[in-house]
């Protein structure tokens, strides 16, 4: 049970955990990985999305590709726009909006 440390095909809240925030969430990937689990069950999902330990990269693929595009971004439409071209297919695009704070 990984709870809100992955995220499966739903953008992630990113407005409470700046830069140092972000670093310690790649971290704690490393250690739910580390645990070598074959079922990851994410506090946010898209319903109908299975289980797999695959979400720990997704996860953490978005996490880098979000400090990316905040640091070559100027405003807070780039960085939605950059970050929904990315992953249109994932749901609450909301949370990725008010994760513009950075």
């Amino acid at each position: 049970m990984a709870g809100d440390a992955a995220y499966n095909d739903a953008h992630q809240y990113l407005s409470e955990s700046g830069p140092e925030g972000r670093r310690a969430w790649l971290a704690a990937l490393d250690v739910l990985e580390s645990l070598r689990p074959r079922v990851v069950v994410a506090g946010h999902k898209l319903a109908g999305t299975d289980d797999g330990a695959h979400i720990i990269e997704e996860t953490r693929r978005y996490i880098l590709d979000f400090d990316r595009a905040a640091a070559e971004t100027m405003s807070a439409r780039q960085l939605y726009d950059t970050i929904l071209a990315l992953d249109p297919n994932r749901v609450n695009p909301g949370a990725l909006w008010s994760s513009h704070a950075r």
